[in-house]
């Protein structure tokens, strides 16, 4: 079996310190024959080679191939390693080191194989070696004594293929951002595809923007690296902009992943702010590996229910381990069609914000103590999932309108822990008429359809807050088995009201039993009777008793 380019390409980075010129690529990667040790032994006999490293000790040919490889000396522990090696001749350490390399290394050799590989293509079968050197260090002039090596080890390391443009290092870090002259480089790295093309920019507060034009073959875009303060000095916060504009003559944006591995440096920023907006293309940001607390917001801007999708075919947005804060929608302007969504808090204390428009909506919050809060809009016709996982977690229900068309359009599941639910607004009991002569029958199906549903309730650790100026009265036992030998629930939730009111004229809330659940009724305008407006929650499998002060609060 032949060798492959990019193992040829290895060899002439860690060999020679440059890309291959087109011929002698071609030629290596013709031979049938040769094993990758056969051309690496070969290569050491090249007086390219020998010119370089031919006086130099065994020492000192391994530190000038880490140089060329990794961009750094060997350390002691390494340097003795190989120098014990006695098993290894000179002519195979290139190799050795090639088929060694791991972390950091093996991500800074990977992205100096795909530039060299992308000079090699572009400079075309005309070119020699020294115009291919040439190139190649040309394109980051400036960045060191060694353009090369300095470039792949400065603030920003980039690498682009015409599938996945990454970014690796701490360009995004306050008072060490990216320069003119790191801008300027990642251009000309760029400048070396035919078909894909990137802008990076980026100021010393901290921010940066990456702009992919839309003829650009990138589906995937990795952003690795840390924000924060290197110095130590502030805490300021980062702002990641990613835009993908049409230019003239262009009609489809390709960007479909972003994917983020921000740690903190010295001192964590204020914020993380990862903002991209009108990108029609992008399904999915996964900040999974990510252990900086991000601030990512795929909406319009508009606070609560009002809020609307700026990513609108956007399926999956997933935090880290950091203490993220994640805002998403699945409303969308009349017209405009938005896919379903579900969000991902990951393990850190998070807060997510969800409002589910015509498509569902899923919000998990995972482990860790978090903050979830369900929006639904007057319009919404999909379901809105909440499952707040382990934690002390809290879920606040901001409102839910009788418009929704969704059979249990809030769907929430506490999960382990002390959870809280505060529910500000509920109008969820639907617009079908409830009263007639004969009163409620059991033909008012809607009711059950649009209850709120919420499982994982328990009396000894969980706590449902009612919004301030609520008023609950409990029902006696008598009241209690009227309500539950009712013959439907319209029937069971209207008794349940009237009785309530009986009690107490003020009394905007009461709790029963029906069906093996526990259900929480809200007399919205407190006329002691059950109208279209109202509010019902569904407890589902609980059938334990509310108590006011315990596992009940108002206000």
């Amino acid at each position: 079996m032949a060798v492959t380019t990019s193992q040829v390409q290895s060899l002439y980075v860690a060999y020679f310190g440059r890309p291959a010129e087109q011929a002698g690529l071609t030629y290596w990667t013709s031979q049938s024959g040769a094993t990758v040790d056969q051309v690496s032994a070969a290569f050491a006999q090249q007086t390219e080679y020998t010119s370089v490293y031919g006086n130099l000790s065994r020492a000192q040919t391994i530190d000038t191939l880490y140089q060329n490889l990794f961009g750094r000396s060997a350390q002691s522990n390494e340097l003795t390693y190989w120098l014990n090696s006695n098993d290894i001749t000179v002519d195979r350490l290139a190799l050795a080191l090639v088929n060694g390399a791991t972390g950091s290394d093996r991500l800074l050799l990977d992205g100096k194989v795909q530039y060299a590989t992308a000079v090699t293509t572009q400079l075309g079968q005309s070119a020699t070696a020294a115009q291919v050197n040439t190139t190649y260090d040309a394109t980051v002039a400036g960045q060191g004594s060694n353009p090369v090596t300095a470039y792949y080890t400065n603030a920003a390391t980039v690498a682009l293929n015409t599938t996945k443009f990454a970014i690796n290092g701490d360009a995004f870090q306050n008072g060490n951002g990216l320069a003119a002259s790191d801008a300027a480089a990642a251009n000309s790295v760029a400048n070396f595809f035919s078909t894909s093309s990137a802008t990076l920019a980026a100021t010393n507060a901290g921010n940066a923007t990456v702009a992919l034009p839309g003829s650009s073959a990138a589906t995937a875009l990795t952003i690795n690296g840390t924000v924060g303060d290197a110095t130590g000095a502030t805490a300021n916060s980062s702002t990641l902009t990613f835009t993908e504009a049409l230019a003239t003559g262009e009609t489809t944006q390709t960007l479909t992943t972003l994917n983020l591995g921000l740690s903190n440096s010295a001192v964590a920023p204020t914020a993380t702010n990862i903002v991209a907006t009108a990108i029609d293309s992008l399904t999915s940001i996964n900040g999974s590996s990510s252990s900086a607390a991000l601030t990512i917001d795929t909406t319009d801007g508009a606070a609560g229910s009002a809020a609307v999708s700026s990513l609108i075919n956007l399926t999956s947005l997933q935090g880290g381990s950091g203490n993220d804060t994640l805002t998403a929608s699945t409303a969308a302007a009349a017209g405009t069609t938005v896919a379903a969504l579900t969000v991902d808090g990951g393990a850190g204390n998070d807060t997510i914000v969800g409002t589910v428009g015509l498509s569902a909506l899923t919000l998990n919050g995972g482990a860790g103590i978090d903050t979830i809060t369900a929006n639904v809009t007057s319009t919404s016709a999909a379901v809105l999932t909440v499952n707040a996982g382990d934690g002390n977690d809290i879920v606040n229900v901001n409102a839910a309108f009788s418009g929704a068309t969704a059979a249990h359009g809030l769907q929430i599941a506490l999960g382990a822990g002390n959870d809280t639910l505060n529910v500000a607004t509920l109008t969820n009991v639907g617009t079908v008429s409830l009263t007639s002569a004969a009163g409620i029958t059991a033909a008012n199906t809607s009711l059950a359809a649009n209850s709120v549903k919420v499982s994982d309730f328990s009396a000894s650790n969980d706590v449902l807050h009612l919004v301030t100026g609520s008023v609950y009265t409990a029902l006696n036992n008598t009241q209690a088995s009227n309500v539950t030998a009712s013959a439907s629930l319209a029937e069971a939730t209207s008794a349940a009201i009237v009785a309530a009111h009986a009690n107490a004229p003020t009394a905007t809330a009461t709790s029963f039993v029906y069906g093996g659940n526990t259900y929480v009724a809200i007399d919205a305008a407190a006329g002691g009777t059950l109208n279209a407006g109202d509010g019902l929650i569904e407890l589902t499998g609980f059938t334990g008793g509310l108590t006011a002060g315990t596992n009940l609060t108002i206000g």
